[in-house]
């Protein structure tokens, strides 16, 4: 708001904004703290003790093969960019734009996913790995701050039709929805490069996996 020239700022949209974001804050604090003291909060304090006490792990867990990880892996990122492909423009089933941020939400939960996958591939692959796990932290971050934009534009236009309720210019609050726009327009077109990049990234660990599997049969079997 302070970087809008004086001439775009019109009617009292700091103040407003200030305003509802306080109050806000005091409904959202008041709510948690009270959560803090209800059966369902330390029901949840239970179920974390017990998770951690007793993972429901898969059977071969503790010695889950690093090819069967990367497999994994690879099925997460194939998963991601099916989700990124039915996004394009002018596809028959192209979501609208509420949809398509929900996807894009889902998208982000699973880099978390793949991030966390690529750190765990790191003593194996190493610098390949790394970078695949970076690579997804990037994505992480680039749609975080498209969720961001996505919230900010709903409470803008929240407080817009309070202000106009109230008889004021909702001028300022339109441009401020625009530039927040604009701000997710540019996160999308940054996890697309991005995902390209952990594209090529895998397909390096894929053929280091396949040099591994080449290698392992050509072994010779010792002699009994």
């Amino acid at each position: 708001m302070a970087a809008e020239p004086a001439d775009l700022r019109r009617g009292p949209v700091a103040r407003r904004i200030r305003a509802t974001m306080a109050t806000r804050y005091r409904e959202a604090h008041k709510h948690g703290v009270s959560q803090l003291s209800s059966p369902r909060y330390y029901s949840l304090l239970d179920a974390l003790d017990a998770l951690v006490s007793a993972p429901p792990l898969a059977e071969h867990a503790a010695a889950l093969p690093v090819e069967e990880l990367l497999t994994l892996t690879w099925r997460t990122w194939t998963r991601i960019r099916k989700l990124h492909d039915a996004l394009e423009p002018g596809g028959a089933q192209a979501p609208a734009q509420h949809e398509r941020d929900l996807v894009l939400h889902e998208i982000r939960k699973s880099a978390k996913r793949a991030r966390y996958a690529g750190e765990a591939l790191e003593s194996s692959f190493g610098a390949p790995a790394k970078r695949y796990s970076e690579v997804m932290a990037q994505i992480q971050e680039s749609l975080g701050d498209h969720q961001d934009s996505v919230v900010a534009r709903g409470v803008l236009l929240a407080i817009a039709e309070e202000a106009e309720a109230a008889g004021e210019s909702t001028f300022t609050y339109g441009r401020l929805h625009a530039l927040e726009q604009a701000r997710g327009d540019s996160t999308e077109q940054a996890f697309t490069t991005a995902l390209i990049s952990s594209g090529l990234v895998l397909c390096i660990l894929m053929s280091s996996l396949f040099s591994r599997r080449v290698a392992a049969a050509a072994r010779p079997v010792p002699a009994l």
